[in-house]
Parts: structure tokens; C-alpha cells; sequence
């Protein structure tokens, strides 16, 4: 009767190690699944995580881009306009002496064509203008001003309208004040021989070299 009990006892001991590496093999499975579906899981969401970032620079670059040309194009046009009214000059040809004598020669023959009862112009020496800080302009863009003033007796206020839109200088040319004093209590339009206003004006020039 012993020898069938040694028969089964051996059989279980042959089916024990196979047993015990057929449940390892499924629970290795079941975590090679599991960790396949996390990594996926991990991918896919990379994936739109990288899509998108990749979404937003590429929105970003092409905004930059378009930002980048419409500052390319209206700086380009502005340089363009303010070359042809004069306000740009090449640094070797720029003379502030020759500029000078120009802006006496314009203002001379606006004067004596206008009908002032009195006109007195003075051009102050053309200097460096000192470029506020905020604009932060190139250091090799020098730029130059020169005053005007003007001192006038006129018969009509629009005289002194006309004297300052016929002025018309190389540069970016504004009116720095203007001030008008009235001669008479009375203005007797029949009575043109006269002048009925003064004025004092100071204007100012703007030139850069480059």
C-alpha cells in the first residue's frame, strides 16, 4: 500500500514548479499589460500636450511674422517720407552752415512777398538736439535744431497764417509758441494802412544726419 502513496506524491511535485511559473507568467502579463496601457495612455497624452505647445508657437511665430512685417513696412515708408521732405541727410554731405544759409535766403523771400507792415527774423545757431531718452534712438542718429523767430506787425490775424504755411523748409519744421498782441482797441476796416496785430512767433527745424 505504499508504494501508489509515493506514486502521487510525485506526481504533485512534477505539476508544483510548472504551476508556479504558469501564475508568475500570467501575473507578469497582467502587469505587462497594465503598464502598456499606462505608457500609451502616457504617449497620448504627451502627444496632445506637445501638439498643442506646438499649436501655440506656431500661432505665435506667425503673429510675430506678421507683426514683424507691418513694422518693417511702416518704418520703411515713414524713413521713405521723411527722406524726401529733407529730414534725413547723408552725414559727408550734411553742412549746418549751408543749411543755414538757405533757411535766410527762404525766409527773405516769404517776408518780402507777404504784406507786413514790419517783419524781424532771427535764426538761432543750428545745435545738437538732445533726443529724450525714451525714444531710443541709434547713437549715430544725430539730430539738429534751429530756431526761428519771428516778429511781425500785420493788418489781418491770417496774414501771419499765410507767412507760416508759406515757410516751408527742408526737415520736420513745428511752431515751438505763438503769441498775437492786438494794437488797437479798434479795428476800422476801411483803414488798411496800419498794422492791427503783432506777433511773436518762435519756430523750430528739425534735420538728422545719419
Amino acid at each position: 500500500m505504499s508504494h501508489p502513496n509515493n506514486s502521487a506524491k510525485i506526481d504533485l511535485s512534477e505539476i508544483f514548479l510548472p504551476l508556479i511559473l504558469f501564475v508568475l507568467s500570467i501575473i507578469l502579463a497582467i502587469v505587462f499589460i497594465v503598464a502598456s496601457q499606462q505608457y500609451h495612455k502616457y504617449i497620448e497624452e504627451w502627444t496632445r500636450t506637445q501638439e498643442s505647445h506646438f499649436g501655440s508657437l506656431e500661432r505665435e511665430y506667425t503673429r510675430l511674422q506678421d507683426t514683424l512685417e507691418i513694422v518693417n513696412n511702416l518704418y520703411l515708408q515713414k524713413f521713405e517720407q521723411l527722406t524726401k521732405i529733407g529730414f534725413f541727410h547723408n552725414e559727408q554731405e550734411f553742412s549746418m552752415e549751408k543749411q543755414r544759409l538757405n533757411m535766410f535766403g527762404k525766409i527773405r523771400t516769404v517776408v518780402s512777398q507777404l504784406p507786413l507792415f514790419t517783419a524781424d527774423y532771427v535764426l538761432s545757431e543750428t545745435k545738437l538736439y538732445t533726443v529724450p531718452d525714451f525714444l531710443r534712438l541709434e547713437k549715430s542718429l544725430k539730430t539738429y535744431e534751429t530756431q526761428l523767430t519771428l516778429k511781425v506787425e500785420i493788418l489781418h490775424e491770417e496774414d501771419l497764417l499765410k507767412l507760416i504755411e508759406t515757410i516751408e523748409f527742408a526737415g520736420i519744421f513745428n511752431i515751438q509758441r505763438c503769441d498775437i498782441e492786438r494794437l488797437a482797441a479798434k479795428i476800422d476796416v476801411k483803414n488798411i494802412s496800419k498794422a492791427y496785430f503783432k506777433a511773436n512767433c518762435v519756430l523750430a527745424r528739425y534735420v538728422s544726419s545719419i
